[in-house]
């Protein structure tokens, strides 16, 4: 075999005579040829081929590896026996999928450190891998393919996880393998340089996820994110609405997606992500006038309003149970996301001619005005699923949807008559329901 292919990390061929067969290659058993084992330095004894580089392919706490591998391939659509290349057996427009390498002809391939080689009577092991950088940093992929595993594992929050991954996908777009200098990492967070420094600090907390779980693992002897300070975060002052301005926010003429939307937000305080994960199994599952909420910290039972629960039991008409009730275009069967729901509330503040208000400020609104008319910031914190100082929850019952039937801004319009309608005009919230259409 000629001498120019011994720096490549691992070398499989296939299609000349003397070497194993193809089908070998699949799983990682493919023939590599070796010299006789006397003239081989790094071999001293067939069946005991001796020490292995880093502590050995069974060390306690070994990382998958993955390498490039040399394929030739003699399928004749490009003359010849030739390294793979697009439309050969294997790619990504045949059954078995193949991954391509970074080099031309090469595929990628993983390495359980744990297999133990085999040899043939001819001197041919199945595979001698050796992985590129093995003493160094783990894969950045390695890392997030583990620990997103055991997120899953622990039920963690399906927003919760897109969130980590979003961030980690942008880390491993910079960094290959785990960086170890300090430095570099606070020069990838010097690109998340919002005004509150919130952004910033969510990313340095998914990243630095990763390196504890390396070192848990052993896959790194220490963790340069130890001890890195947080950004300190500027902490926004709560903007909300006024009723009258709630009152123009829900006059407007809807869809009802938006209607939805709109109760959910302004009427009960829901945060955007969590109208979004509603499923059509859980509207058809309401009972007590509760509704299963899938919150930022945990999923538990939150009071609803009847008008907003037939408001979602329409949407979720026709639907499979575990289906997102807010979804896509009309006519188009495709799943509404966060930036979609963030479209749609600003296009509904922009025609009701409010500005400076988002999203989240309809969740301060809520706040304040239940506050206001009950006197009681406990009941708002526990409205809307916040933390409640000072409250056993645990030991405390209240009738959370008749307190919402009593205090939602909702229900503050109905009793306060418009002042564009007057006295005997009708009322906002009355006509909610019947407004707008699929």
């Amino acid at each position: 075999m000629p001498d120019i292919w011994a720096p490549a990390a691992c070398h499989v061929f296939t299609g000349l005579p003397g070497y194993r067969d193809p089908a070998m290659m699949f799983g990682c058993q493919a023939a590599y040829p070796q010299p006789l084992i006397g003239g081989d330095d790094d071999v001293a004894d067939r069946t005991n081929p001796g020490p292995h580089p880093n502590d050995g392919p069974t060390a306690p706490k070994k990382r998958r590896k993955t390498f490039d591998v040399l394929r030739f391939c003699d399928c004749g659509r490009h003359g010849g026996l030739h390294g793979i290349a697009p439309g050969c057996p294997g790619m990504a427009d045949e059954l078995a999928q193949l991954v391509p390498g970074d080099a031309p002809g090469t595929i990628r391939a993983s390495y359980d450190p744990d297999f133990v080689p085999q040899y043939d009577a001819q001197g041919n092991v199945f595979l001698i891998p050796i992985p590129d950088n093995e003493d160094g940093p783990p894969l950045t992929a390695d890392v997030i393919a583990s620990y997103d595993r055991e997120l899953v594992h622990a039920g963690r929050k399906r927003q919760t996880l897109l969130t980590y991954r979003k961030a980690w996908k942008q880390f491993d777009a910079a960094f290959r393998h785990l960086p170890t200098d300090r430095d570099s990492i606070l020069d990838y967070l010097g690109n998340f340089d919002g005004p509150s420094g919130r952004y910033r600090l969510n990313i340095q907390d998914a990243i630095h996820y990763l390196y504890k779980h390396a070192v848990s693992l052993g896959w790194m002897e220490s963790d340069p994110m130890h001890g890195m300070n947080r950004p300190n975060i500027q902490d926004q002052m709560p903007n909300p609405m006024t009723l009258e301005q709630v009152r123009m926010f829900l006059a407007l003429d809807m869809s009802l997606r938006e209607r939805a939307s709109a109760h959910l937000l302004a009427g009960h305080g829901w945060r955007q992500n969590e109208v979004l994960e509603v499923l059509a199994g859980e509207v058809r599952a309401i009972s007590g006038d509760q509704i299963w909420c899938h919150g930022k910290q945990r999923a538990e039972w939150a009071p609803v309003l009847p008008e907003t629960a037939e408001l979602l039991s329409r949407l979720a008409d026709g639907l499979a149970d575990d289906e997102q009730v807010f979804r896509g275009k009309r006519g188009r069967n495709e799943k509404f996301g966060y930036e979609g729901m963030r479209k749609l509330v600003r296009d509904l503040m922009r025609r009701a001619g409010l500005t400076g208000f988002t999203g989240h400020n309809l969740r301060d609104t809520f706040a304040t005005l239940v506050t206001e008319e009950s006197g009681d910031l406990t009941l708002a914190m526990q409205l809307i699923r916040d933390k409640v100082p000072g409250v056993a929850s645990r030991y405390v019952k209240r009738d959370l949807p008749a307190l919402l039937g009593r205090h939602s801004p909702v229900r503050q319009l109905e009793r306060k008559p418009s002042p564009q309608k007057g006295e005997s005009g009708v009322l906002v919230g009355e006509s909610l329901v019947e407004t707008g259409e699929s």
